[in-house]
C-alpha cells in the first residue's frame, strides 16, 4: 500500500489541462468546439459547492460529452473550465506534468506517480486507484488496471 504523503505545499489546478485547455480559464463555446469538435451531448444542470468554494466554482454546470468523455465548464460563471473524466486515447491529460502528458493506455506506477506529482498529497485509495489532492479543494483521479491507466479524471469537491 502506498503510503498517504503528507507536503507543505499543493500542485497548482492552473497547470492541469486536457489538449492544452487549461483548468480554471474562460473558454468561449467557440473555442471548445474548435479543439474538440460539437459535442455529442450538451446537459447544464446545478451541483451542490460549499459556500467557502464559491469564489472557485458556483456550482452551475455545462457537462459537454465527446463519447465517453466529459468536459465539465462552470455556466454560472463565465464559462470556466472545471473538470473533466477521460476514458479513451484521443485526450492528453497534464502535458505540463510530464513530456506528452498522460493518455488512456500508458503505464504508470507508484514511482512515476510520487516523482511527477511530488508537490502534491498522493494517496492510493484503492490498489491502483490513485487521489491526488491540488490545494483542499480539487481532485486529480487516476484508476490503473495493472499499471496502464484506464480513466482519469478531475473535480472540484462538493
Amino acid at each position: 500500500m502506498f503510503p498517504l504523503l503528507l507536503i507543505s505545499y499543493y500542485c497548482s489546478a492552473q497547470d492541469v489541462d486536457v489538449n492544452g485547455m487549461y483548468i480554471g480559464q474562460l473558454y468561449t463555446r467557440q473555442q471548445v468546439v474548435d479543439k474538440f469538435g460539437e459535442p455529442d451531448y450538451v446537459y447544464s444542470g446545478r451541483i451542490n459547492v460549499q459556500p467557502e468554494y464559491h469564489d472557485i466554482f458556483s456550482g452551475w454546470c455545462q457537462y459537454c460529452k465527446y463519447g465517453d468523455n466529459i468536459l465539465n465548464f462552470d455556466e454560472e460563471g463565465d464559462g470556466t473550465f472545471c473538470g473533466f473524466n477521460i476514458y479513451d486515447k484521443g485526450f492528453v491529460v497534464m502535458k505540463d506534468y510530464r513530456k506528452g502528458g498522460f493518455r488512456i493506455g500508458d503505464e504508470i506506477n507508484a514511482n512515476i506517480i510520487e516523482n511527477i506529482f511530488n508537490k502534491c498529497i498522493i494517496e492510493e485509495f484503492h490498489k491502483g486507484y490513485w487521489k491526488i489532492w491540488f490545494g483542499d479543494w480539487a481532485i486529480f483521479w487516476i484508476n490503473t488496471d495493472n499499471g496502464i491507466i484506464v480513466s482519469m479524471s478531475f473535480e472540484i469537491i462538493q
